[in-house]
């Protein structure tokens, strides 16, 4: 089902990103940007996402059934899927169109960071309990600020793929070491 979402969505974006006075790279941010930079972000998410783990596991709460469902018979083409695809259109959309769509109106870079992380956040309701929600809010927060402050989508898409790669990864390494 994803894929077809991923093939449907990704040529409109496409087009929907060519606004008239620039092109859909710029629209969507497909710039370079400085190792160091790609480093930094990572960094930052790394501690962001560690703190909210850490501040979630002190709070008793249910298994997110998502990811037990995704982890519990894997199957190579959801895992690409949640690797790659998800990361690319997921990014494409809300914080490459979206992101520059909103920028450019009186909210500014502010209202799109947090329009683009709400509506982001709402896209994954009912897949999470609200414990993943508020763990995907702040993961949006970051692509967001990463977003504006590096001006690239290049960014996001390395810090989301390490996203879902680790959040694949890792259940099934657990019910491996534990089976």
């Amino acid at each position: 089902f994803y894929s077809l979402q991923f093939t449907l969505i990704m040529p409109v974006l496409h087009y929907a990103a060519d606004f008239s006075d620039q092109p859909w790279q710029s629209t969507l941010a497909i710039n370079r940007v400085p190792l160091s930079v790609a480093a930094y972000w990572l960094g930052i998410w790394f501690v962001t996402t560690t703190l909210v783990v850490v501040l979630l596991g002190m709070v008793e709460r249910p298994a997110e059934n998502f990811m037990e469902l995704m982890t519990a018979k894997p199957h190579w083409l959801m895992i690409v899927a949640t690797i790659i695809m998800a990361p690319l259109m997921e990014e494409s959309l809300f914080r490459g169109y979206l992101f520059q769509a909103i920028r450019h109106t009186p909210l500014g870079a502010v209202g799109a960071v947090l329009i683009s992380s709400v509506l982001f956040t709402g896209m994954h309701a009912q897949q999470y309990t609200v414990y993943g929600m508020a763990q995907i809010f702040v993961l949006a927060l970051v692509l967001g600020l990463a977003r504006a402050r590096s001006g690239s989508l290049l960014v996001l898409l390395l810090i989301h793929v390490t996203q879902n790669t680790l959040a694949n990864v890792v259940p099934l390494l657990n019910g491996w070491l534990s089976g």
